[in-house]
């Protein structure tokens, strides 16, 4: 799909030197005419309410997996700096809570951005696999 693709390399950034910014743009520009194309067809305030709930799921388990992986990942597999939040004394997840508690909480952020979307069909399937994707990224 077009949109995760454009979203993977907009979160993960996957485009280098000073081609970053020009994929970042365009990875942004496909992004939104993905969230354009759904919020067109948005027919009620509980699907409004339903991408909110989403939204802010997704964002709070999306940063908690990047400071899970922040822990666990290597420098090389991060493509910057591992750790750094435990050197600067972060207040992360991971840091409060361990890593399995933050693993299980990113887990049902998930579940619940997914039940929070049942009202909007499959046309939040692109939505559904973003957050699939923040579970299983490694980098």
């Amino acid at each position: 799909m077009k949109f995760l693709g454009a979203l993977y390399g907009v979160l993960a950034g996957h485009c280098i030197g000073d081609e970053q910014n020009l994929c970042r743009v365009d990875g942004l520009f496909h992004v939104t005419e993905f969230l354009h194309q759904l919020f067109v067809d948005v027919q009620s305030s509980a699907q409004v309410r339903a991408l909110s709930v989403a939204g802010a799921d997704l964002g709070l388990a999306f940063q908690i997996v990047d400071d899970i992986l922040d822990v666990v990942a290597s420098s090389e597999e991060l493509g910057k700096t591992a750790g750094k939040d435990q050197i600067q004394q972060k207040a992360t997840y991971p840091a409060i809570h361990g890593i399995e508690v933050s693993r299980a909480r990113a887990a049902f952020l998930i579940r619940d951005a997914e039940e929070a979307l049942r009202v909007l069909g499959p046309r939040a399937e692109p939505i559904r696999a973003l957050g699939r994707f923040i579970l299983e990224r490694k980098a």
